[in-house]
């Protein structure tokens, strides 16, 4: 026969060379490996969301320069300090016929917005007007505890129209809403009653100076 009479190097020759692999399989493989780099999975798990840590206390070292006002384009109205009684209210924290204003009275509008003065904890949300700290002459307000460097440091925003949700014992942020600023309790006009104070070995509070603050 034929076949039989054909050497193996003639019929090798009479088949086709096998064909080269397909070259769409090795650019599409080179394509993705420059467009698809190996993940990084240290960078995948430091990217992973980490529950939220409490709001640190911002500030150089004086104790002021930790808070911030609690109203946008504070006014103010009356001064920390002593002054003379204003007409109409209850003589309090009298001195030498003088007034002690433990805080400081800032102006404004009913219903604009008061916001925490530094991040703490809400220690106190007052608005019956049968509570004692009510009727005592502040009105609605809210009592925040702060930690500065260890020390602490209180807040509290009086004379209030409306307290925000607030609830004992929640932690808040600076700037956080509180409440917005009315004229309830012991006030003559709308404003907001702005104190902050510390408290020594007997819990008596000691007053700080505010105004400073607000550049006075």
């Amino acid at each position: 026969m034929l076949y039989s009479q054909l050497s193996y190097s003639s019929l090798k020759s009479l088949v086709p060379p096998p064909p080269e692999p397909p070259q769409i399989e090795r650019s599409f493989g080179q394509r993705v490996a420059s467009t698809m780099p190996t993940p990084d999975l240290g960078r995948s798990r430091r990217s992973t969301s980490q529950p939220s840590e409490p709001q640190k206390m911002q500030g150089s070292g004086d104790l002021l320069s930790f808070f911030r006002s609690p109203v946008d384009n504070a006014r103010v109205n009356s001064a920390f300090g002593f002054r003379s009684v204003p007409k109409g209210t209850k003589s309090v924290n009298m001195v030498g016929g003088k007034q002690l204003n433990t805080g400081i009275d800032l102006g404004g509008k009913i219903g604009d917005q008061i916001k925490a003065a530094a991040p703490g904890k809400v220690v106190s949300v007052v608005t019956n007007p049968k509570d004692k700290a009510f009727r005592a002459g502040w009105g609605k307000h809210v009592l925040v505890e702060h930690d500065v460097n260890g020390q602490k440091v209180y807040t509290r925003y009086s004379h209030l129209n409306d307290v925000a949700g607030l609830k004992v014992g929640q932690s808040i942020g600076a700037g956080t809403l509180l409440g917005f600023l009315g004229k309830s309790g012991n006030a003559t006009g709308p404003h907001l009653d702005f104190e902050m104070f510390t408290k020594d070995a007997k819990g008596r509070n000691k007053f700080i100076d505010t105004n400073k603050l607000f550049g006075r």
